[in-house]
């Protein structure tokens, strides 16, 4: 939804077009800036890892079991 369209681009794992970015302009940067297409890249596979649903329940899990 739109609350993970800005949290993703809060994390710089991605770039919400619609209000005032075009998605031509989102593609442009992305891909004419070396810098920007590796940072972005790189934050969106750590930010997906973030949401792994398997990691987080095995980390629910670990915090059950010490109480």
């Amino acid at each position: 939804g739109i609350s993970t369209a800005y949290e993703m681009e809060e994390e710089g794992a991605g770039i919400m077009v619609g209000k005032g970015k075009s998605l031509s302009e989102a593609l442009l940067l992305l891909f004419s800036n070396t810098k920007v297409y590796k940072s972005t890249s790189k934050n969106a596979l750590k930010w997906a890892r973030s949401m792994d649903k398997v990691d987080l329940l095995n980390d629910l899990y670990s915090q059950a079991k010490l109480l």
